[in-house]
């Protein structure tokens, strides 16, 4: 008998291998879709931290300190003077064109107020569409300027005889002593290249293994399908979802490659434990499909459906907008993500190097994920062989 169902799995086996390089479709998005994302998300991120994101200047001063605060802004990593602009007007302009990110005004005056000792206003307009361009702008801009205003408090307090240490003491009297944990240089790779791959893969999982299954409902091949593995239907799903299991697995560990050896992004926790958790993500998302198959019996309505489901994965997986800020009801939502899970444990893992007993607690979701697609292969077996579910596209 044993002998008999792994012939039977064998045959299902390789006949999907070799439905998947037959049908151009199905090769897309079991491999060549999945290699071409990573490619695609690689070269989008491949500086890893934004830099020379345009800004304006409008310089209405025409003065060496004008000048000086120009060159200053020139000089900060994430920002590059475009062009300066005649006008506010111009500059407001380009702005709302998306030709600079930012517009700094000097208003005439600046350096007189300055040098009588009075306070001097600098303007700062920020497009605060992109959040996190927006936000890493902002803190580079203010630097400059805040370097800038320490510079000019200095020159005063040497001007009144205090020497250089009492003139720095008085210009700083509270000095801030920051440290950025985990991800110190702000690299975008660490934080969405580390989503956006995995995001990506699971949406072919997703897609590959739906239309693999939902065929045989489309085609009304279910019983012949049966068929072939002798009626025994644990060898029969078991062969056909195992070459778009292995495809995925594989994928994943390119995206490991990219992560951690090319991207160099760190690991402070178990490695292991992160491949058990990428293939319970795989198992999890595969088994979801099963019960969207077997709840809805309609190929088109479940890759439509599966797209919506993963691609919500990411709003709801905490990434963006923390977990404990969501209302009560978006956070209960986003545990039926499998993606909120593995995000959790990839992050402990790879960033912050937590105990291995809280990765384990995100670990449990994924058995729930995986038991409600076993307890749908029933309903599934039944559909696969009852034509009035045939043909539905």
């Amino acid at each position: 008998m044993a002998a008999a169902d792994n012939k039977s799995f064998q045959r299902i086996f390789m006949r999907e291998i070799r439905h998947i390089f037959r049908h151009k479709p199905t090769l897309f998005i079991s491999i060549v879709g999945p290699l071409f994302s990573l490619l695609l998300v690689y070269f989008i991120f491949i500086d890893g931290v934004p830099r020379k994101l345009p800004v304006a200047v409008v310089d209405d001063d025409f003065t060496s300190f004008s000048r000086t605060t120009c060159r200053m802004i020139q000089a900060t990593p994430i920002a590059e003077v475009h062009r300066s602009y005649q006008s506010l007007l111009d500059a407001k302009n380009a702005l709302e064109k998306g030709d600079v990110d930012a517009v700094v005004y000097v208003p005439s005056g600046t350096e007189k107020n300055v040098i009588t000792g009075h306070q001097a206003d600098i303007a700062l307009y920020i497009n605060n569409t992109n959040l996190l361009t927006s936000g890493l702008l902002t803190s580079g801009l203010k630097k400059a300027l805040a370097t800038i205003s320490t510079g000019v408090k200095l020159k005063y307090h040497v001007s009144k005889g205090k020497n250089w240490q009492q003139a720095y003491d008085n210009s700083m009297p509270i000095l801030l002593q920051s440290k950025i944990l985990f991800n110190p240089y702000l690299n975008y790779s660490y934080f969405l290249v580390a989503a956006l791959l995995p995001m990506l893969l699971m949406i072919f999982t997703m897609l590959s293994t739906g239309y693999g299954i939902g065929r045989e409902l489309y085609n009304g091949s279910g019983k012949m399908y049966l068929g072939l593995a002798n009626n025994n239907f644990a060898a029969a799903i078991f062969g056909k979802l195992l070459p778009y299991t292995l495809a995925s697995f594989c994928m994943t560990m390119i995206m490991n490659v990219f992560l951690f050896d090319i991207i160099a992004m760190p690991i402070r926790g178990s490695f292991p434990v992160i491949i058990l958790s990428e293939i319970c993500m795989i198992f999890s998302y595969q088994a979801i499909v099963i019960f969207l198959i077997a709840i809805f019996k309609n190929l088109r309505l479940v890759l439509s459906i599966a797209s919506a489901y993963i691609m919500m994965a990411l709003t709801f997986s905490g990434l963006t907008f923390p977990l404990y800020a969501m209302p009560t009801e978006a956070h209960v939502f986003s545990q039926f993500f499998p993606f909120t899970h593995w995000l959790q444990i990839f992050i402990g893992q790879a960033m912050r190097g937590e105990p291995l007993f809280i990765s384990f607690k995100s670990m449990y979701w994924f058995v729930l994920f995986i038991v409600l697609g076993i307890l749908s292969l029933p309903r599934l077996q039944y559909i696969l062989q009852n034509p009035k579910y045939w043909g539905r596209e």
